[in-house]
């Protein structure tokens, strides 16, 4: 009974592992993202919210926003990828940049035959199209408006049998992905080595981290084969490179001018060679590396990274990009450039994977801080944007890295692969999104998404929530301005009656005349003399001038100080001569600064 009870539950949690490391379906799930301030439910009154609730609400929903705008991008990109005749070429070859694309896709939405036509045309796709990998051979399997799309990144095609691992490159995650035999993590499809070569200087010591169980039970140790590297530099010699069809090594930043070099020359003099790519860690300057020319001319990849570090969490962000200067702040503002070893090797091997990495020169580091910070503001623009002290518009500076955060968000999300995640970083990169967000087609077609309940229920709120914003504005203003016509009458009423007193004293006015009587008789005066009153006391010259006689009224016991007013000054110095000359040797600088300020 036992026996039979192990073998149940042993049954029943196989289950559950294998369907939760099962390779994702590649779709793009447009899902809506409701509200979180717990308003959906809620029927009270809209005064309950206050207007930095309000204006919190409409920030973190703008953000919701750029977020879907990103999976749309990802949708149009896969669309796009898997239409022969849309799919992206090089211009000069007569194939269409992405401007020209997301043009004619725009002009097809506007005319529904052509619209029909292009569903059509993509339904027939075959096996690239269809609900769980279905085909058009059996199409009650695939819902027209519920058909999923595959991304797929252009792979390498020659990597070879036997890969060369050189350096501090030994690495378990490096070791996992370029086995490529580890239950329940992705594959990757041209990754076909049936020998993975190392060469390094301290053979026991690398044997016996490589061993493990799951080494073991993975087959890697059938693939692995370990030998001491030369003792002459570059430690690499032709005779090394024997049936290697590529190449991963791991070069220090102080030491890559001469390496790189080194290994340009290597890769140039072995035909057999046709992969190299090169890890340079402790790199500061993300602009440049020096020799990476040498090995990009040669075809291979050079991918810089700054520390290296033990640990980090899954899924973080990160940078990837051509290495050059950075326009506006970076993901790595506020820190030097760093990265965790499992992140660092992982992009090591898929870029050895995908076609997009060959004869590139490429950076990579972590968000700081700072940056990440930045992923929950919207794009400072319109409503948002920021204003100098002139009123003009300030741009976003974070906007680029706000941008690659949704759209790594958005990768993640709708089930993209690390492969596929990489690919989409470099060979589209935050250009290509750019001009989608700029220009974005509006298309009417099998695959457009049903706006869910909630979603439109969120519009509804926002609307809502903006009339709301604007009529505490109009009323913010008009009390403002009520208050502001009050003090004016106030100094108007206070104006004209020092004029009656001032007046009545010196007989200029009838004293039959009363109070009121004056009063009425010159408010229109009253009121002009009022306004030129309430302008100069709100003035910022005004507030100086309360600032400098408050310093002086406390600065009574100094003759003089930092900040005093010129004119004071000069009075006083002109006033102290005075009374040197007329009591000189009489009396003390104390007594003399005494009678100065006494006077004055």
């Amino acid at each position: 009974m036992k026996l039979l009870r192990s073998t149940f539950v042993a049954f029943y949690l196989s289950m559950w592992v294998v369907s939760a490391f099962h390779a994702p379906q590649v779709a793009i799930a447009r899902r809506g993202t409701p509200l979180f301030v717990g308003i959906h439910d809620q029927k009270a009154s809209q005064s309950q919210l206050s207007e930095e609730e309000i204006q919190k609400e409409l920030r973190y929903q703008a953000t919701l926003s750029e977020i879907d705008g990103a999976r749309g991008y990802l949708e149009w990109l896969v669309e796009s990828e898997n239409d022969p005749e849309l799919r992206l070429k090089d211009p000069e070859e007569g194939g269409m940049t992405f401007a020209d694309l997301i043009k004619q896709k725009a002009e097809e939405a506007k005319d529904p035959e052509k619209a029909r036509a292009a569903a059509e045309a993509a339904g027939k796709s075959g096996g690239d199209i269809g609900l769980f990998g279905g085909t058009d051979e059996d199409p009650e399997l695939a819902a027209p408006d519920l058909q999923e799309t595959t991304y797929r990144p252009a792979l390498r095609e020659d990597l070879g049998s036997t890969v060369l691992l050189t350096g501090n490159v030994m690495d378990p995650s490096l070791l996992n992905i370029l086995n490529n035999n580890i239950f329940g993590q992705t594959n990757v499809p041209n990754f076909e080595f049936t020998t993975i070569k190392a060469l390094v200087d301290d053979v026991a010591a690398v044997k016996k981290g490589a061993i493990s169980r799951q080494a073991r039970y993975s087959g890697l140790l059938d693939k692995l084969v370990i030998e001491p590297a030369s003792a002459v530099e570059p430690k690499v010699s032709a005779s090394d490179l024997e049936g290697v069809t590529s190449w991963i090594l791991q070069v220090d930043a102080s030491e890559s001018e001469k390496v790189l070099g080194e290994v340009a020359e290597l890769a140039n003099s072995v035909d057999a060679l046709r992969n190299v790519v090169a890890l340079v860690v402790g790199a500061e300057d993300m602009s440049s590396v020096p020799g990476a020319d040498a090995l990009v001319a040669a075809g291979g990849t050079v991918l810089a990274v700054g520390e290296l570090y033990d640990g980090g969490m899954e899924g973080g962000y990160y940078h990837v990009g051509p290495l050059g200067p950075a326009s506006g702040m970076t993901a790595t503002e506020g820190q030097a450039p760093r990265m965790s070893k499992k992140m660092a090797y992982q992009l090591v091997a898929h870029s050895l994977a995908i076609e997009s990495t060959s004869s590139s020169a490429l950076g990579a580091y972590e968000y700081s801080p700072e940056a990440l910070s930045k992923l929950g503001e919207p794009y400072l623009e319109e409503k948002f944007a920021e204003r100098d002290d002139d009123g003009e518009f300030l741009p976003d500076e974070f906007k680029d890295v706000k941008m690659e955060g949704r759209l790594i968000r958005a990768l993640r999300e709708s089930g993209f692969t690390g492969i596929m995640e990489l690919d989409v970083l470099l060979s589209k990169g935050i250009e290509n999104f750019k001009q989608y967000i700029a220009n974005p087609p509006v298309k009417e077609s099998p695959f457009a998404q049903i706006v869910s309940e909630r979603d439109a229920k969120d519009k509804e709120i926002m609307a809502m929530l903006e009339a709301e914003s604007k009529k505490n504005e109009e009323l913010a203003l008009a009390r403002e301005e009520s208050s502001k016509q009050r003090e004016i009458e106030q100094i108007a009423q206070e104006w004209a009656i020092k004029e009656y007193s001032l007046k009545m004293i010196g007989g200029d006015l009838d004293k039959s005349t009363s109070e009121k009587e004056y009063v009425k008789s010159v408010w229109d005066t009253a009121m002009v003399e009022a306004k030129k009153t309430y302008e100069r006391v709100t003035s910022a010259e005004y507030a100086k001038e309360l600032a400098r006689k408050e310093v002086a009224y406390k600065r009574t016991d100094e003759l003089f100080w930092e900040g005093m007013d010129e004119t004071e000054k000069k009075k006083r110095q002109v006033m102290l001569e005075r009374i040197k000359k007329q009591y000189m040797g009489m009396i003390s600088e104390e007594d003399m600064a005494r009678l100065v300020m006494e006077e004055s």
